[in-house]
């Protein structure tokens, strides 16, 4: 029985190992077409060379956008480009940069610039209108903001993550003449750290907010309940199960020391036990 153990434990530990095996290759020299991680969604799905985009053309935005943020994307000296165009890659044609003229609604990155300091190409890209979304400027500009920065502390902090960002679209939402672009009323962002095999979700209103980032964080399948998509489908079942299931704050550094949550729960313990998941009582959505 104690070898058997042993052999499943070798096993758990190597299906564990191949995502931080084969992170490496999931981008090809930064480039998001190689990225074995892409979510799921309804919509055309677009290759850019930094980072991949589902567009709903019904709401002229896109559902998700997805990058890989690296200390070399965030450290670069490229400045912003401000050339705000459709996005040529669009079948359907993405809104124009007018769309949005006289709405009172920022041009809100769904990718930031910020995150896009690597080369010329990089940064000129996500200036795409596909990458951007009705923000109202109390949100874009501060706890939007807020969380941007926060996500390349920690990138900074731990090394290289995978973002996925954008809209919680529905049907019913406001549109802005004459392009009819929709606009949210909620955004996600969802990080995972491979290296540490961790992840976590945020949900925030289209609204200024003075709350602490800590409070906006949800689970990934919360996430995916409200949005239809699929995130990290290319996961190894038992660790997307897991990672998607829980959001654990602590986990995280959201202050100048790292905070530690002794929640008991570990990517290990889910494979073997993925029956037995339970709510974490300390968990709120």
């Amino acid at each position: 029985m104690v070898c058997t153990r042993l052999i499943l434990l070798a096993v758990v530990s190597f299906v564990l190992s191949i995502p931080l095996s084969t992170s490496a290759r999931s981008f090809d020299s930064n480039n998001s077409a190689s990225f074995d991680y892409l979510p799921v969604g309804s919509g055309e799905l677009v290759n850019h060379a930094y980072y991949s985009l589902s567009y709903i053309e019904t709401h002229e935005v896109s559902e998700w956008v997805a990058h890989k943020l690296t200390h070399a994307m965030i450290n670069g000296s490229t400045s912003r480009t401000n050339d705000y165009r459709k996005d040529p890659l669009v079948s359907t044609e993405s809104a124009s940069p007018t769309a949005y003229q006289g709405s009172g609604y920022d041009r809100g990155h769904l990718v930031p610039a910020a995150d896009m300091k690597l080369n010329h190409t990089a940064m000129s890209e996500s200036f795409y209108m596909s990458n951007m979304a009705p923000q109202l400027p109390g949100f874009n500009r501060e706890i939007w903001l807020e969380l941007e920065q926060k996500i390349r502390s920690w990138v900074d902090a731990f090394g290289t993550m995978y973002v996925v960002t954008g809209p919680v679209l529905h049907s019913g939402l406001t549109q802005l003449p004459p392009q009819g672009v929709s606009v949210p009323e909620q955004f996600y962002k969802i990080i995972l750290d491979l290296k540490r095999n961790r992840m976590i979700a945020f949900l925030l209103d289209n609204a200024s907010s003075q709350e602490p980032l800590e409070s906006f964080v949800v689970s990934v399948d919360y996430v995916e309940n409200l949005t239809g998509v699929d995130f990290f489908p290319a996961l190894p079942d038992c660790l997307e199960d897991y990672l998607e299931a829980y959001s654990f704050p602590g986990d995280w550094q959201f202050s100048s020391y790292q905070l530690k949550t002794n929640h008991g729960y570990t990517p290990e313990a889910a494979c073997f036990h993925s029956n037995d998941y339970g709510k974490d009582k300390n968990y709120q959505h």
